[in-house]
């Protein structure tokens, strides 16, 4: 009798040893779950944080090449109107001085769209591409004086074009030969006219078309 107590308390301890036993490897096998999904919560954040990053790199990237346009885009237009004031100012020349010069210029140095006419004092300095007179064959012309490019409006309907010191007349013929590739060759006469009451008149060489 007593034996079998004695094995039914040993089989109890062991009942009891075997529930605490898997109670805890329930429990371990629960936390290693917890902490692998701590892991893969960290993971994500961590991405999260390197696409942030990502973004505010490539935002800064925009944001400067927008400064960088801006000011490319100030720097363009503070250079279009310096060269259109000093162009305003060149139109102003006084020509109150004993005599003016007229002086030549790069033909490349004036450019139109569509028509132009190229004038110079002989065909040597045409060939030079170097011209004393440009205009677009209607309503703006070009010369050098006394050094100063100026500009010039022309009267509607003729070959004089003018500012407020400065007056020229054009006089014009066909040169017979002349190639379609170059344009049309032209001589004749250039007069320039001073406020003043200066006048110079020279023979002109060059070619005119669109």
């Amino acid at each position: 009798m007593k034996t079998k107590i004695f094995i039914g308390l040993i089989a109890f301890v062991l009942m009891i040893f075997i529930l605490i036993s898997c109670n805890n490897s329930a429990s371990n096998k629960v936390s290693e779950e917890e902490l692998e999904l701590h892991k893969r919560e960290l993971e994500l954040k961590q991405k999260e944080l390197e696409l942030k990053e990502k973004e505010l790199a490539q935002q800064s990237i925009r944001t400067q090449t927008k400064t960088d346009n801006l000011s490319t885009s100030n720097t363009s237009k503070a250079e279009t109107i310096k060269k259109v004031e000093r162009i305003q100012k060149n139109n102003e020349i006084v020509t109150n001085s004993t005599e003016i010069s007229v002086d030549n210029f790069g033909i490349n140095d004036i450019s139109f769209e569509g028509c132009s006419c190229y004038l110079s004092e002989s065909k040597q300095q045409y060939n030079n591409s170097k011209c004393i007179f440009a205009s677009n064959l209607n309503d703006i012309a070009y010369v050098k004086i006394n050094n100063k490019i100026i500009k010039l409006n022309s009267q509607e309907g003729t070959e004089i074009y003018s500012n407020k010191t400065i007056t020229i007349k054009i006089n014009l013929k066909s040169i017979n030969g002349s190639s379609e590739n170059e344009g049309e060759r032209v001589e004749g006469t250039i007069i320039i006219s001073t406020k003043d009451g200066q006048n110079i008149k020279k023979t002109i060489y060059g070619s005119r078309g669109c």
